[in-house]
Parts: structure tokens; C-alpha cells; sequence
């Protein structure tokens, strides 16, 4: 069972999100653009995301 997680953002009121990703390899939506949207295959490079902090100093997330 996969589980896909719906990530909302504002750098006010929530966090930010980093992509950390290999040279070479793109991000996220360059990758998922460039296959046409189809999911990515077991061989696929995994791209980091990195939880930064709101301008009030906090790292808050809410996962719908």
C-alpha cells in the first residue's frame, strides 16, 4: 500500500520545503514532467525534502 501525503505550505504560517536532489537527476516535478506523470519506478533516485522554518522560527507541518 502506498500512502500519499498532501503537503500544504506558506513560509508565514508553515514551513518550507528544501528539494535535495543528486546534479543531474531534477526535481520532483521536473522528473514526474518529463515521464509523462507516471509514477516512478523502483531503479528511481530518491529526492530528499528538507523541513525548514517558518519566519516565526517553528517547523510545523500539517499532513491532510
Amino acid at each position: 500500500m502506498k500512502k500519499i501525503y498532501l503537503l500544504e505550505s506558506d513560509v508565514t504560517n508553515f514551513c518550507s520545503f528544501m528539494e535535495i536532489y543528486p546534479p543531474k537527476v531534477g526535481s520532483i516535478i521536473g522528473r514526474s514532467m518529463r515521464q509523462d506523470w507516471q509514477p516512478f519506478d523502483r531503479d528511481n533516485i530518491s529526492i530528499t525534502l528538507k523541513l525548514r522554518k517558518n519566519e516565526e522560527g517553528k517547523k510545523t507541518i500539517n499532513l491532510i
